[in-house]
């Protein structure tokens, strides 16, 4: 490994707050989507044997409320819930649509996504919406007609794509939630010694969603970590089978927190490449299209493994008369897939000076069009607004004769 490699990763690995052991860290599986359902599930019980009664229940609806007046909506009368979980929303007929949490009030139903960042992924808003509206009000006297509220739970409130309704749908980040429940601990002496165990366990959670939260706001420090292993030729790593016995090679060089960085940044690459597809089929194609003036971008996908792995490729739409030419129109390429593409694969030789930290764009057709985007993988994980243009642009110019 070069010295200058060394020299640019040490205050990286270096600068970094001591880890306490968090249940969390080692559960690993613990914080998949399933998992994480289930425990907000039981802490929005109120006869939970967390033993906090409603409290995390009424935290919830406050920051739900809290989203929907940002947004100019009424609020959510105050009333209990019952709590169900993976309920089907979709109406009779139509293929199954899972909901991860469902709350009954006895005029409000509200129906709850938890996803890592704010995306319905391919979950339909709508139908969500509908099924709120659909459960039946408790038995007499009749109350006002059924209220329906679809939220969107989510680890993080960055780089979503919200389209086809979801953008109505109130974010409540995890962190937030967990904050306001350990500060209502706090205050509750008593239950720290009567609940020890449920308290450690939510203490344990708060800690690893608020150490997750602020990592995620490290996106800048990653990105030049990712952008380092590039510029000092250890990008084929990325590409390796066995990841973790290769960070482990990586760590015999850079001691024992470099296994940490790299595996946060594979991570963020990996969520990058994830929105940037969203953003491509919600966004980004459909635009060129129409400034194109035909169909030429299809669906987005992201098929590759090994070096490849980290690209986003662009199908031919299936209108575009030259889609015989090849299977993808374009594709756009993040850190070590960018620096392979340019340095040993087709588009070797490029006359460009590549940047790691940003996406480079490729022309599948010709094998020797690539652009440097003036739109960095730190903006993409940050979520590109609606009235920015800078992809668009660059892949028009790309794509014209």
């Amino acid at each position: 490994m070069p010295d200058h490699l060394l020299t640019v990763l040490a205050p990286m690995l270096t600068n970094r707050p001591q880890r306490r052991f968090n249940v969390f860290d080692v559960m690993h599986h613990g914080t998949h989507e399933k998992q994480l359902s289930n425990v907000f599930a039981w802490l929005l019980k109120a006869d939970g044997t967390h033993g906090l009664g409603s409290a995390f229940q009424r935290i919830f609806v406050e920051e739900v409320n809290l989203r929907l007046g940002e947004k100019g909506r009424e609020p959510i009368p105050d009333q209990a819930f019952g709590v169900r979980q993976e309920q089907n929303t979709a109406a009779v007929g139509e293929p199954a649509d899972i909901a991860d949490i469902v709350l009954d009030g006895d005029d409000t139903t509200i129906v709850i996504e938890n996803y890592g960042v704010p995306d319905g992924h391919e979950h339909s808003y709508y139908g969500y919406l509908g099924y709120g509206a659909r459960q039946p009000p408790p038995p007499p006297p009749p109350p006002p007609p059924p209220k329906s509220v679809v939220v969107l739970l989510c680890e993080s409130g960055l780089g979503g794509a919200l389209v086809r309704g979801w953008e109505n749908a109130p974010v409540v980040l995890y962190a937030t939630l967990l904050d306001r429940v350990y500060e209502h601990i706090q205050q509750l002496p008593k239950y720290r010694r009567e609940y020890v165990e449920q308290y450690y366990f939510i203490e344990n959670m708060h800690r690893y969603f608020t150490n997750r939260t602020a990592l995620t706001m490290d996106r800048e420090g990653l990105m030049q970590f990712v952008d380092a292993l590039c510029r000092g030729g250890e990008a084929e790593r990325f590409g390796q089978k066995h990841q973790d016995a290769v960070a482990r090679q990586l760590a015999d060089q850079l001691r024992e927190e470099a296994i940490q960085r790299y595996s946060e940044g594979r991570e963020l690459l990996g969520m990058a490449k994830t929105i940037l597809r969203n953003y491509c089929d919600a966004t980004l194609s459909p635009r060129v299209n129409e400034t194109l003036g035909r169909n030429v971008l299809g669906k987005a996908m992201v098929p590759w493994s090994g070096i490849y792995a980290w690209e986003v490729s662009i199908a031919p739409h299936p209108d575009f008369a030259d889609k015989a030419e090849g299977t993808y129109v374009a594709h756009l390429a993040l850190g070590p897939s960018a620096w392979y593409e340019v340095t040993k694969g087709r588009w070797q030789g490029t006359a460009i000076q590549p940047d790691f930290k940003r996406v480079m764009l490729l022309d599948e057709r010709t094998a020797g069009q690539a652009v440097i985007s003036k739109v960095s993988i730190v903006e993409v994980l940050e979520g590109l607004g609606a009235e920015d243009t800078r992809l668009h642009d660059e892949m028009v110019s790309l794509l014209q004769p």
